[in-house]
């Protein structure tokens, strides 16, 4: 059913010993946003505790990422360890649909409270002035006061045809109205699209 599907995986060499745990997310980011929004503050929460070994996505034919992964090393996995993960996930934005895995394939957990909504810019077509005038954090700065509590940025992920903007928050549709009031003017937007983002 997913043949068409690709895994993109970095992986450190030579993790520690223990026990492998892996934090699927229902999210979407890049390599760089998945470090910064999720892998910081996760070792920040292991402490001696745990390493992070690794990370990887997994990708559709157009290279959106339907999931990400993160690859965890556990000195022991306990309840209390496996509600830590989940609490700093939660905190960091992790969306519905996420869960913990044991390298056996048992799924550990179930969580996530965030939904997703994308923004999908053109990323050519669009006149020149327009790509050198405005800028993708002036868009993001522009949606945010407008959606306020309802959600925040996640982080861009770049296509070869577009740029993708993600946006977690608890409401849905408020974050889709936000996202739509500036879209209908913003030179940036001119033939994007507003959609909630495939899963696995």
């Amino acid at each position: 059913m997913f043949g068409f599907l690709r895994k993109q995986k970095e992986r450190q060499p030579d993790p520690p010993a223990g026990v492998t745990v892996i934090a699927r997310l229902a999210a979407h980011l890049g390599p760089a946003e998945r470090r910064t929004t999720y892998e910081v503050p996760m070792a920040a929460a292991l402490g001696t505790d745990g390493d992070i070994v690794g990370g990887g996505s997994m990708a559709n034919e157009r290279g959106e990422a339907l999931f990400i992964e993160i690859e965890v090393r556990l000195r022991e996995v306990t309840e209390r360890m496996l509600d830590r993960l989940v609490h700093t996930l939660e905190q960091a934005g992790a969306p519905k649909g996420s869960s913990l895995w044991a390298s056996d394939g048992t799924e550990l957990r179930r969580f996530g409270r965030m939904e997703v909504v994308a923004l999908d810019i053109l990323a050519h077509g669009l006149p020149e002035e327009v790509y050198r005038r405005f800028h993708v954090q002036d868009l993001v700065d522009e949606i945010a006061p407008l959606m306020g509590a309802a959600g925040r940025y996640q982080g861009l992920r770049m296509l070869p045809d577009r740029g993708v903007l993600y946006f977690h928050g608890r409401d849905a549709a408020a974050m889709e109205r936000a996202i739509r009031e500036v879209a209908a003017f913003h030179p940036l937007c001119r033939n994007a699209a507003i959609r909630r983002p495939p899963r696995a």
